[in-house]
């Protein structure tokens, strides 16, 4: 059976073929667009996942003192970006409505959810 994460694996697989010049710019601005889109899609659907991996307390297995630093370190980010990636997570977990409208695409930029998560 594939897997949710090999399917998007394969879908950027995909993207990476793409030659920007074999498109028209119709097609460009859309493919742009859309994949905005997709991102705050992903977003909103990582979003449970990743507040229950916090909350369940396996990113401490290996030693790690906090969730922000075990994500930090495996996914080559700054603590600053895991702490507002994890908050985010949290704040969607807690505001169904909020995580709905991440997730329908346009307009739900990441720097609303960041400031209702402080």
């Amino acid at each position: 059976m594939v897997t949710a994460l090999e399917l998007v694996a394969h879908a950027i697989d995909e993207l990476d073929q793409l030659d920007p010049d074999s498109i028209t710019a119709g097609e460009l601005h859309d493919l742009v667009t859309g994949l905005h889109s997709l991102g705050d899609r992903l977003t909103a659907a990582t979003a449970p996942l990743l507040d229950r991996w916090q909350h369940s307390g396996v990113w401490a297995l290996d030693g790690s003192k906090s969730a922000a630093a075990r994500y930090a370190r495996e996914t080559h980010s700054s603590q600053k970006t895991a702490h507002a990636t994890l908050r985010r997570a949290k704040t969607l977990a807690t505001m169904p409505v909020t995580a709905a409208a991440a997730g329908a695409g346009p307009g739900s930029e990441h720097g609303h959810l960041d400031a209702r998560a402080r």
